[in-house]
């Protein structure tokens, strides 16, 4: 799960009436293949000292695991990945998930993979083969030269052209998955088909060039697809969706498959919409029915008050139109911020998400098939769960109450969305491409989901007034941008 510990309010607090930033880190790796590890959730309390007060000791994570993966919805794969030395986090003990993915990361992570999964012979042959590739835009002393050459004589990645490699292009979904593809039928030409029959909802938006792999990959199960699920394909690729398909390719892991719940979601959005044309017309009627009465009325009550018949006409219109709306779909009202709940401690809001994650599971199957639906965070001490449908807050809204859990009614929202946890990591991964590019000595020191206004926050150390009004042009109002004076 991808969750914001830190509720909105704080985390504005801290980026404005602090100093720090972000220091840029160049990914590094292990060379040797690491026992595969699973997920577990670790802390440990410092003794307290004799006569002294107790100490609490910094939370002690499980090798793999870093401090923005311990709640992130691909933990389980970062972890993995990350053991088995394909993956690595930055120099400041953070991994990223959401950051994109360049074409040289990609790869050095299929040249790791590679070495790791065929042998002397196989690699020997590789090796023979690498003279003949070579790239205009690839020195020698590159730091990724020997990795681009290996999966280059591979066939695992091509140049964006015959002469060039492009290795800072951040790569988009399907240019990965295709790649991934190819890693496939090197590595494991005899992987079973799972699924005969695949499609995506976005299937026609798929360059033509990547459909037969893609395809290749969702009939073995290494990414999800359906009739109502969406492939995003010109989408960068994030850190954390490449760990997930790497771990489902080398540990056997299958994509989720869309649950009943969600394969009917268009179903329900066209009968949500038919019954608020139904609702519409009725006010219609209820309006000239009144309208009708209000005259008669008038005409019959020579001697009353005509103000105070128009007022019971309006009464009776309004009443007769709320017993048209019962059908529709409810509208959901922002809540008013609850201030004065009692905070809960870390245990309990791991207990109230792992919860909440139990029913939202029975719609979306699991937390990462939920990142594609909406986000959760929490703020002013309340765990909020923001969807994009409608008849989805219906739904999840049923499954909560139906637990009669008093923490739950008090301590989680549910409000709608207009963007998803993916939405939001991407436009995430376009801002800071878009600011590092045009702000050379700039950081971002703080970003995160304003969920209440639909937006992306973001603090930066500095902005030109150019670079101001590129982001303001590029994202519009989907990105927040403050300096930090």
């Amino acid at each position: 799960m991808k969750l914001n510990k830190l509720s909105l309010s704080l985390a504005i607090t801290l980026a404005l009436g602090s100093t720090f930033g972000m220091a840029h880190a160049q990914t590094t790796a292990t060379a040797t293949k690491a026992p595969v590890a699973t997920s577990t959730k670790a802390s440990t309390q410092a003794p307290a000292q004799k006569a002294e007060a107790p100490v609490k000791a910094k939370e002690v994570l499980p090798a793999g695991v870093y401090p923005d993966t311990k709640d992130n919805w691909a933990r389980d794969a970062i972890q993995a990945m990350t053991e088995a030395g394909y993956l690595s986090g930055y120099a400041d003990n953070t991994f990223r998930p959401g950051k994109s993915i360049t074409r040289e990361q990609a790869a050095t992570i299929y040249s790791k993979v590679l070495q790791h999964n065929m042998n002397e012979q196989e690699l020997a042959d590789l090796v023979t083969k690498e003279n003949g590739v070579s790239y205009t835009d690839i020195e020698n002393d590159r730091w990724s030269n020997t990795a681009i050459k290996l999966v280059g004589a591979a066939g695992v990645m091509e140049g964006t052209t015959k002469t060039a490699f492009t290795p800072s292009k951040a790569m988009d979904r399907e240019e990965f998955v295709a790649s991934a593809a190819n890693l496939v039928k090197k590595i494991k030409p005899d992987t079973p088909v799972k699924f005969e029959k695949v499609t995506f909802k976005d299937g026609a938006s798929i360059s033509k060039a990547y459909v037969a792999d893609i395809e290749y990959m969702a009939q073995r199960g290494y990414v999800a697809s359906g009739a109502t699920t969406d492939f995003n394909p010109s989408q960068p690729v994030t850190r954390a969706q490449a760990a997930t398909i790497l771990n489902r390719i080398l540990n056997g892991e299958t994509a989720p498959v869309p649950s009943k719940a969600t394969a009917t979601k268009d179903d329900v959005k066209q009968d949500a919409k038919k019954v608020e044309n139904k609702a519409k017309a009725v006010e219609k009627d209820v309006e000239k029915d009144t309208k009708a009465d209000a005259k008669k009325a008038k005409a019959d009550a020579k001697k009353a008050d005509a103000k105070k018949v128009e007022k019971e006409a309006k009464a009776n219109k309004t009443d007769k139109i709320s017993e048209s709306k019962v059908e529709q779909t409810p509208r959901i009202v922002r809540p008013v911020r609850r201030s004065t709940l009692k905070p809960l401690d870390q245990k309990q809001q791991d207990a109230l998400e792992n919860s909440v994650f139990t029913q939202l599971n029975k719609t979306y199957r699991t937390p990462e098939a939920f990142q594609d639906y909406g986000v959760m965070y929490w703020r002013d001490n309340q765990l909020h769960v923001a969807l994009k449908s409608n008849a989805d807050m219906d739904t999840v809204k049923a499954n909560l109450a139906s637990q009669g859990n008093s923490t739950i009614n008090n301590y989680v929202v549910v409000e709608p969305s207009q963007y998803s946890q993916t939405e939001y990591d991407v436009i995430e991964s376009n801002f800071r491409n878009y600011y590092s590019k045009n702000e050379k000595g700039g950081n971002v020191i703080a970003i995160f989901p304003d969920v209440e206004n639909n937006q992306l926050y973001a603090v930066v150390s500095t902005a030109s007034r150019e670079t101001q009004q590129g982001i303001s042009k590029v994202f519009g109002s989907k990105v927040k941008m403050t300096v930090k004076r």
